[in-house]
């Protein structure tokens, strides 16, 4: 165990104790709240692969979960799933975060008329999955505002 991240050996040594690794983190060990989250995450995305989502699902839940605690995506023992989305936002293939897709709330809020509110979050939803499954060019603007316009007039 001496080759682990701090994540991967403190998920691994709850699991050898057979107690929930961040409840053990947090409760006899008192690590911090970072640790702890970064070992909630990864514990749930070992729960989630389990359940065999598929894969547009999987891409934008690791999205949200690798956006909540960078530093799992560094865990040597992240799953072969999870390491192969890593690998696919990390060369550009699907985005990694938000900043990197050429739509944003006010782009969304200008074409569609809409408010803030829950209607945008929907179409930011889309958006997000659209762009991890490459349905359309989320690296250029233009595109991508083309892409937003038919999405919002078609529906």
């Amino acid at each position: 165990m001496d080759h682990l991240d701090e994540v991967s050996f403190f998920y691994t040594l709850g699991l050898l104790g057979d107690i929930d690794p961040a409840d053990f983190l947090k409760k006899r060990l008192k690590a911090d709240n970072r640790l702890v989250l970064n070992v909630r995450i990864l514990d749930h995305i070992f729960e989630m692969l389990s359940k065999g989502p598929g894969e547009e699902d999987m891409k934008f839940h690791l999205f949200k979960l690798f956006n909540k605690a960078p530093e799992v995506m560094e865990a040597i023992i992240l799953p072969e799933e999870a390491q192969d989305i890593r690998l696919q936002m990390r060369i550009m293939k699907i985005p990694m975060d938000w900043d990197v897709i050429e739509i944003n709330g006010d782009d969304i809020k200008e074409i569609s008329g809409l408010e803030e509110g829950p209607e945008i979050g929907l179409i930011k939803e889309k958006i997000l999955r659209d762009a991890l499954m490459n349905r359309f060019n989320w690296k250029d603007r233009t595109d991508s505002l083309e892409y937003l316009e038919k999405l919002i007039y078609d529906n």
